[in-house]
């Protein structure tokens, strides 16, 4: 027995299961088109936020390469400052050069630096310091430390070992003054004497690391979003918004220095984010924009509050209109059951009211119709009753004549005993059992085994016509008598052999009949030695039967047969033929191993379908 909702469904009243119904057909396409709205929605606005915020880094990128092109000016400042270029020489440890500046010249750099702290607000920090170790520098916070050693200072490496470009210093901490420290970050620049042909020493400018805030500070990503800028070596320079506070900027900056150019959505520090980055050719300098995907949620969650109200409002008429619907369609069904149960008490005379033209009245017309040809047919049947009786019993009485002949054979057959003719005795005896067997009931299915012996009698008369022209070999698998065969299946098979094979062979010949169960089949072979077909012959032969044509007189028994197995188990089963001219003919019928009449009916069924 099944179980499940299934069978509930089933069994469940018409007007239930149309509202069920009604209400399916509206939610299930709701749920299916909002979740595909929503989806569709968020891919849009995430391919929109993921466009904006990388052009709101680029914007950045380029806003801080114009910055930085700007300050860098600054540090060429020295090849237009004689007094400067004097001071570097006679500072370069060049035995040629030595003591050739004056206190003028060392004056006349240090206004030098003093102005170039009025051009900018933003610069902390200026200092020209020889081959030497010699500095001269400015400061806006005040004194700057004496003996600060430029040459010592890791950081400054890369200046260092620069060739007169623009170098980067990273974002660090000053030790260089008696105030404290302050972060800034600088660009310096090895000066070159154009005059010499040498390096003479180097210019250093600190700039606060407030203009890169600032400049960081006027980038929006989303609501809530964040930008990181990190120099070329991946230090942060700056971190603004949700992500200066946030756990997951190891995560990112690890992220963002395997991976150039991004914009891609990502799970850092547990939570989804999309992030996009720009990196300067000018600077070398990244900057991230980090975008938390709540952003996007939030801004696809009105359209999942608007389609949830849109839903109750639209279930609510569904249910509604269910409701209404179902009523006017069971209300005339429920009508026509009621009627259909006086029917089955007996009233033949109970009709339905018929209210409309539709499908349900057109039922109801049908069903009183119905009822007028059941009530016809009542009559009718009663008159055909008698005459139904009379004819049964001229079937019996037609029984009456074969039987006469069947028990007539068995009495010769008892007085050949009696005059001790065995041979006459046994052939009649062989004619009794065919005749037997012919008449015997009116099913089609018999046992193998009977089908068999049917065959064996019909070869003991042929014998005795043929006066042992040939003999008989027979092998058969006693596994296959358990099964059921065509009645009359095998014997025009053996007919077939005898009367086209050895009846017109010079000498004497032999039959083979093989019954052999093989697979989930039952294979039937009867083989002679006979005259055989030619192949012109064969094919006409195999042609007939495949093709359900009239097969001619003189095998109208294999058509037959081959007819009745492919009407009963199907196209696959039946006859084949194989013969050569001279040689003999082989005939094989396949039958599939059925066990029960009741199972060939079905098989019958199953294949007719």
């Amino acid at each position: 027995m099944r179980t499940g909702w299934f069978p509930f469904f089933s069994n469940l009243n018409l007007r239930p299961k149309l509202i069920i119904l009604f209400m399916i057909s509206v939610v299930v396409p709701l749920i299916v088109f909002g979740s595909i709205l929503y989806r569709v929605s968020a891919q849009e606005v995430e391919a929109e936020m993921r466009q904006t915020s990388l052009q709101t880094v680029q914007q950045m990128s380029l806003t801080l390469d114009e910055y930085v092109r700007q300050i860098d000016t600054l540090s060429k400042m020295p090849y237009t400052s004689p007094e400067a270029e004097r001071y570097l020489l006679g500072s370069s440890n060049v035995k040629l050069y030595t003591d050739k500046y004056s206190a003028a010249d060392v004056e006349a750099v240090e206004t030098f630096l003093e102005n170039l702290l009025k051009v900018r607000q933003d610069i902390e920090f200026v200092s020209l310091v020889s081959l030497n170790g010699n500095i001269v520098s400015r400061s806006r916070a005040g004194a700057v430390k004496a003996q600060y050693d430029f040459y010592k200072e890791p950081i400054y490496e890369s200046l260092r070992k620069s060739t007169g470009e623009k170098t980067m210093v990273p974002l660090h901490e000053t030790d260089y003054l008696f105030g404290g420290k302050k972060r800034v970050f600088s660009i310096g620049r090895k000066v070159l004497s154009f005059h010499e042909g040498f390096y003479i020493g180097y210019i250093l400018i600190d700039y606060n690391e407030n203009a890169i805030i600032k400049i960081g500070g006027g980038a929006s990503i989303g609501k809530t979003g964040s930008v990181l800028l990190l120099d070329k070596y991946g230090n942060v320079m700056h971190s603004s918004g949700q992500l200066a506070r946030s756990s997951g900027t190891e995560d990112i900056l690890r992220i963002a220095a395997d991976k150039e150019n991004m914009n891609e959505v990502l799970g850092v520090g547990g939570d989804k984010r999309i992030l996009v980055s720009s990196v300067s050719e000018y600077t070398g300098w990244k900057v991230v924009g980090v975008l938390p995907y709540e952003d996007i949620l939030q801004r696809v969650k009105g359209i999942k509050t608007v389609f949830y109200a849109m839903g109750i409002i639209c279930v609510t008429l569904v249910f509604a209109f269910s409701m209404l619907v179902s009523k006017g369609v069971v209300k005339p069904i429920r009508l026509l059951q009621s009627t259909m149960r006086q029917v089955e008490k007996g009233d033949t005379e109970a009709k339905v009211t018929v209210r409309s033209r539709n499908e349900l009245g057109q039922l109801s017309l049908s069903f009183n119709r119905l009822i007028e040809k059941v009530n016809v047919l009542l009559r009718t049947i009663k008159s055909v009753e008698t005459k139904k009786r009379e004819a049964e019993l001229i079937a019996l009485k037609s029984q009456i004549n074969p039987h006469f002949l069947y028990n007539t054979l068995d009495s010769i057959r008892m007085m050949a005993i009696i005059d001790d003719k065995r041979e006459i005795a046994g052939a009649i005896e062989a004619l009794a059992n065919i005749f037997r067997y012919s008449i015997k009931g009116r099913e089609d299915i018999v046992d193998i085994k009977e089908e068999i012996e049917q065959a064996m009698n019909y070869v003991h008369l042929q014998k005795i016509r043929y006066e042992d022209k040939f003999e008989v070999i027979a092998d058969v698998d006693e596994q296959a008598l358990g099964y059921k065969a065509i009645k009359f299946s095998l014997q025009p098979i053996v007919e077939n052999a005898i009367f086209h094979g050895i009846e017109n062979k010079k000498g004497k010949g032999a039959l083979w009949i093989s019954v052999k169960k093989s697979s989930q089949n039952i294979v039937f072979e009867v083989r002679d030695d006979g005259v055989g077909m030619d192949e012109t012959k064969l094919a006409e032969l195999v042609g007939r039967l495949s093709a359900k044509e009239e097969a001619a007189a003189d095998h109208l028994g294999l058509n037959n047969v081959h007819d009745r197995i492919r009407l009963y188990f199907g196209e696959g089963y039946g006859l084949s033929i194989d013969s050569k001219a001279g040689e003999g003919t082989s005939v094989t019928l396949t039958i599939p191993a059925i066990t029960s009449e009741e199972k060939v009916m079905r098989n019958v069924i199953g294949h007719v379908g």
